[in-house]
């Protein structure tokens, strides 16, 4: 590789991380690869993502062809010799149709397509420490709260027909109760769940 090209592949790299960067990568980003084969095709050629996931393009083409990904506007990975790679982050929602600069007039073009990102769900509620109180009450421990969520105690006689019978803002993330009114039922089921 020629000085000028190390020059352009820096200057392009630098270009992407600022793009990829440009918002906190994402807890639960993936990662995809797509390849540039041998036949001049990205592969895979069409991809859905998330926002925050990350796409690297590598060079596959072991006829030593370079081959670059390019979306005007976007991105462009400057070209890549065999085994070369380019990573980037997508910040963003939106269909991206990008091309090899060469080799698209063969049918070398790709899409991503970015969905929003899925919210992750909080860890569920789990209730332990179960303790019969003198006088009947009934007591137990929720551990797993996330600080500021609203949760739903419920209570049951049938583990069909359920009733609501506390709803509380976490401010840790354990928290005992108390069911005063368990000495009226024979038996009496419990559950949590978080609001959303």
């Amino acid at each position: 590789m020629n000085k000028a090209s190390y020059l352009i592949n820096i200057i392009t790299i630098c270009w992407l991380h600022v793009f990829a960067f440009c918002v906190e990568q994402s807890a639960t980003a993936t990662d995809y690869t797509v390849e540039m084969t041998s036949d001049w095709k990205f592969s895979p050629a069409h991809l859905e993502i998330q926002v925050g996931d990350i796409v690297t393009w590598v060079n596959h083409d072991w006829s030593y062809y370079l081959h670059d990904s390019v979306c005007a506007g976007y991105w462009n990975s400057g070209m890549l010799d065999i085994d070369e790679s380019a990573r980037l982050m997508f910040p963003v929602t939106g269909t991206f149709n990008y091309r090899d600069s060469t080799f698209y007039i063969f049918g070398m073009t790709g899409t991503i397509v970015v969905w929003p990102a899925t919210p992750t769900q909080p860890t569920p509620a789990t209730l332990i420490d179960p303790l019969q109180l003198q006088g009947g009450a009934f007591q137990f421990t929720l551990s797993n709260l996330v600080v500021g969520a609203t949760y739903v105690i419920q209570a049951s006689t049938n583990l069909v027909n359920w009733s609501g019978i506390s709803t509380n803002i976490a401010s840790s993330s354990v928290e005992n109760f108390v069911d005063n009114e368990a000495t009226a039922f024979g038996r009496r089921f419990y559950r949590s769940w978080h609001q959303p």
